[in-house]
């Protein structure tokens, strides 16, 4: 964008330019999960889950709006609450987990959602 100004005397400034980059990409947020038993999703502790959002750059390399806030549920989305740090899941059998993050900009990611199973022990390995 180009841009000058005139005072009242019909002065005219130099003529400025102004680039203007819009972030229009959402976040991306990923999911870290630590327990003891690991096979796949499955474990037979507690399950510490840990989110990290990030904001993509913008076309010229500068940060993008950032990350304004991250959220989850663990109630197929009945509930969302706001991401502080993480989280333990101590409940017995299966837990879906969505997670998702909004910008600055106003721009949402769309919902992820990953399953963890708590068992009181691990089944026997197959053959």
């Amino acid at each position: 964008m180009t841009y000058h100004a005139t005072d009242v005397y019909g002065n005219d400034e130099y003529p400025q330019n102004l680039t203007v980059l819009i972030d229009s990409v959402a976040p991306q947020t990923s999911i870290a999960l630590a327990g003891i038993g690991g096979i796949g999703d499955v474990f037979v502790s507690s399950v510490r889950v840990t989110l990290t959002a990030t904001d993509s750059v913008l076309a010229d390399g500068s940060a993008g709006s950032d990350v304004q806030t991250t959220e989850y549920n663990l109630n197929n989305g009945q509930t969302w609450q706001t991401y502080t740090g993480p989280f333990t899941i101590s409940t017995l059998g299966q837990t879906t987990i969505q997670y998702r993050s909004l910008d600055v900009a106003g721009n949402v990611e769309g919902t992820h959602s990953r399953m963890v199973t708590l068992v009181p022990v691990l089944p026997p390995s197959l053959p």
